[in-house]
């Protein structure tokens, strides 16, 4: 059968075209560097989920990587992207509250944004 599927290969013109190599050395990898408490956060969505009595049925998760502490944020669906966009600003604008203004970072909040949304 490997006989057959390399002549199969051999004569297919696109295959010939693409010469797709499977042999190609795998890169090595690295662990992104952490240097403290809310340096680096991942966001993600999970869903949909099945529809609660709330109307929600997404979750927002999101993992600062120094803890490991989690915040979870239910979320309904909107057929427009406007009531979820209005949610996100809603969830930065209070994990700001809680890890960044409060740690005396009143003038620099915006420095602190793509921390919030290197998920995306």
């Amino acid at each position: 059968m490997h006989t057959q599927v390399k002549q199969l290969v051999s004569r297919c013109m696109v295959c010939d075209r693409v010469r797709a190599s499977f042999n190609a050395p795998t890169p090595e990898l690295h662990p992104l560097p952490i240097m403290g408490l809310g340096y680096r956060w991942s966001l993600d969505f999970a869903g949909p989920l099945p529809l609660t009595a709330r109307h929600h049925r997404y979750v927002l998760v999101m993992v600062e990587h120094f803890s490991k502490w989690i915040e979870l944020v239910a979320l309904p669906y909107k057929a427009k992207a406007d009531g979820l966009a209005e949610r996100m600003v809603q969830t930065v604008k209070r994990a700001l509250r809680k890890y960044g203004l409060q740690k005396g970072h009143l003038g620099d909040w915006d420095i602190q944004l793509p921390w919030l949304a290197m998920g995306y």
